[in-house]
């Protein structure tokens, strides 16, 4: 996982992105909100049986396992920061149930401005990248062109002066270093969503969590207590000190981990079409 770990499935589940990825297709408008209705769905079982303890009267036991497991999500890519805006949204959640109209409006209001930053970070992320592949067109057309004129001046690439074959490597290089800054670019717009994605959905189960129909309002203040108090504790956890990165540190490790998947489906390309011409080959 690029972010996160297996950890984090219980408490944000699988990712609109990385769920629509999987399915290898751009999906519709009804599968995504099948999609998602059966993740808030999930996460709203989850969720009910994390707190249980502390609805049941277990207060310390709650605040020592689910501190424990806050370390443990700490310490995972992103970890922190994605404890973080979940914590966020829960604290939020549970003042905003719990307060007069007064207060729950400036909490709403709190929670709207946390709505809308992450909005424009994913909206600055997403134009950067649009830009990023236009200098990409660019340096492509750029590369053919050349190419070409030393083709046409030249003959076939072996006849090409030495000047000339330094050139080209030159701009493939760059070209390739245009690629690797596209893939930090994609992981940001990545995050971006992500995090978005975060607050959208736990927001509606938060809510189910806490205006659960025919739920007796006492019970209904001791979940966002509950809740609150389990928000504080994804806030103020870290991971331990030898595991401790900084987000830089965990962007640059997700990046490697998506060069590798880049690498890895390119050699698998390259062998499946070795193999093709084989065949056509054994075949002729």
């Amino acid at each position: 996982m690029l972010f996160g770990s297996e950890l984090f499935e219980p408490i944000v589940g699988e990712f609109l992105i990385a769920a629509a990825t999987s399915k290898g297709r751009e999906l519709s408008e009804k599968e995504i909100t099948l999609m998602q209705e059966t993740r808030i769905a999930r996460l709203l079982v989850k969720l009910k049986q994390r707190l249980a303890p502390y609805l049941a009267g277990e207060v310390e036991a709650f605040q020592e396992v689910q501190a424990v497991n806050a370390e443990q999500l700490a310490a995972a890519s992103f970890g922190t920061v994605m404890l973080q805006a979940v914590g966020r949204v829960y604290q939020t959640e549970a003042e905003i149930s719990q307060s007069n109209p007064l207060v729950g409006g400036f909490n709403k209001l709190r929670r709207a401005g946390d709505n809308i930053k992450s909005q424009l970070q994913a909206a600055k992320a997403a134009v950067d990248l649009v830009q990023h592949q236009a200098k990409m067109d660019a340096a492509d057309a750029a590369l053919k062109e050349h190419a070409q004129a030393l083709q046409k001046q030249h003959g076939s690439e072996g006849d090409l002066p030495e000047l000339a074959k330094l050139q080209l490597a030159g701009m493939m290089l760059q070209r390739q270093e245009l690629e690797k800054a596209g893939m930090g670019l994609a992981l940001q717009a990545m995050w971006a969503a992500n995090v978005l994605d975060i607050q959208r959905t736990l927001h509606q189960v938060c809510k189910r969590l806490l205006k659960e129909p025919g739920l007796p309002k006492p019970e209904a203040k001791q979940r966002a207590v509950a809740l609150a108090e389990l928000g504080r504790l994804y806030c103020a956890a870290k991971a331990p000190p030898e595991l401790q990165k900084s987000q830089e540190q965990h962007m640059q490790q997700a990046l490697q981990k998506l060069q590798d998947l880049y690498m890895g489906q390119s050699q698998a390309e390259d062998a499946d079409e070795a193999a093709a011409a084989a065949a056509a080959a054994a075949v002729s």
